[in-house]
């Protein structure tokens, strides 16, 4: 199954930074691993478009809504185009075979870009 997947938003172009708020789980009971990473990217997957330059590790609890603030520098790349939010995680769920669905292995229950002074 899938490790990465995305989500565009449109680009407001009167914001100069952003900073992404998220909250999800983690299925972690349903991994063979103990705990799972994520890194989120913006535009392109990619080390140097990473947001989150250390990994977020699940080991069962929910993220609660969290801030990520996205450096101006690397919101106004690509200045012409949507955003987009990759996610990556480093164990992927294994549905049944019955299941052919493609399972990332994070849900996502709340996420938006909210607009931000650069300053803080």
């Amino acid at each position: 199954t899938k490790q990465t997947s995305f989500v565009e938003f449109r680009r407001d172009k009167r914001a100069r930074a952003v900073k992404l708020l998220l909250q999800g789980h983690s299925p972690i009971e349903d991994l063979e691993a103990n705990e799972q990473k994520l890194w989120i990217y913006i535009h392109e997957k990619d080390p140097e478009f990473l947001i989150t330059k250390e990994p977020i590790v699940f080991t069962g609890e929910r993220l609660p809504l969290t801030a990520y603030p996205i450096p101006p520098e690397l919101y106004e790349n690509f200045l012409e185009r949507d955003i987009r939010i990759i996610f990556e995680v480093d164990h992927a769920l294994q549905p049944s075979t019955e299941d052919k669905r493609d399972v990332l292995g994070f849900q996502v229950l709340q996420m938006w870009l909210q607009p931000m002074n650069p300053e803080h």
